[in-house]
């Protein structure tokens, strides 16, 4: 089995097969599998702020992170397992004969094991994580591309989350019912603070909502993150997204739970990105 793969050329860079040897692979593994009613799982994994390294400290620097994160997925892969690159930073690893539960402990491994890397340029240290979407054959689709389609989507769900996570696509329904409950609670609990402060027990009227969100005191478990200064004075922590020319888009930590939020830029006094 998987004879055909074995012929087909690598990338030059990384020395991983190509996107094209991806289907030529599944093709296989899926006409296998299927009569035989094995399972297997696929990860997507995309390297987080590649752009960011890349643009900053050049490509050299850009295609050392790409090789030697490619040598720390493969560290995990058994003789049946392969790894692709999907273009870009992006990587996709493919599992015969294992389950999603597997596969999320492999993907542990290889995003600690890249967590610990010294990623080295002009003598400095730099940390490296990725962001990884994990999605099962047959339960989450039965063709290539639509697993791949559930595994970017679950990736994307790890970016959204703050980065530096793993994402299996069928527990997403969960985590998004979980952080509306978290965030109903936090409002309930706001709002009835704002109630009490305003009624005529203290014979006084308070400031603005925006007043008493600037007293509130945010504590957040991650660190390193990225700081938003807003010119009314509130300071923020959370997670970039994105960066855009007249907006910011943060997913915010808060001590109930974690939202994401728009800021245009003309409101923003300063904003203090985490240190890598």
């Amino acid at each position: 089995m998987f004879e055909k793969l074995n012929q087909e050329k690598k990338d030059f860079l990384t020395g991983l097969f190509l996107r094209e040897s991806l289907y030529l692979f599944a093709e296989e593994l899926i006409n296998a599998s299927i009569p035989a009613g094995d399972k297997f799982s696929i990860a997507v994994v995309d390297i987080d702020h590649f752009k960011r390294f890349n643009d900053n400290f050049g490509h050299d620097f850009g295609d050392k992170i790409l090789k030697e994160a490619a040598n720390i997925l493969e560290l995990v892969l058994s003789k049946d397992s392969r790894i692709f690159r999907y273009g870009g930073d992006e990587f996709v690893m493919v599992f015969p004969e294992k389950d999603i539960k597997e596969v999320v402990g492999l993907m542990r491994i290889c995003l600690n094991n890249m967590r610990l890397h010294p990623f080295m340029h002009k003598n400095k240290k730099y940390k490296i994580t990725f962001s990884c979407g994990i999605a099962a054959f047959p339960q989450d689709h039965n063709t290539i591309e639509g697993l791949i389609k559930k595994a970017d989507k679950a990736m994307y769900f790890s970016k959204g989350r703050g980065r530096n996570y793993i994402t299996v696509v069928g527990n997403i329904k969960y985590i998004i019912l979980r952080n509306i409950l978290i965030s109903i609670v936090f409002a309930g609990i706001i709002f009835a603070s704002i109630f009490l402060f305003r009624s005529r027990i203290f014979g006084e009227f308070v400031p603005s909502v925006m007043e008493q969100v600037k007293k509130i005191r945010v504590t957040t478990k991650p660190k390193n993150l990225d700081v938003v200064v807003l010119k009314n004075g509130v300071v923020l922590q959370g997670y970039i997204l994105d960066d855009l020319t007249d907006r910011i888009v943060i997913n915010l930590e808060l001590d109930k739970g974690s939202g994401t939020v728009v800021f245009y830029k003309k409101d923003i006094e300063k904003i203090e990105y985490k240190k890598e």
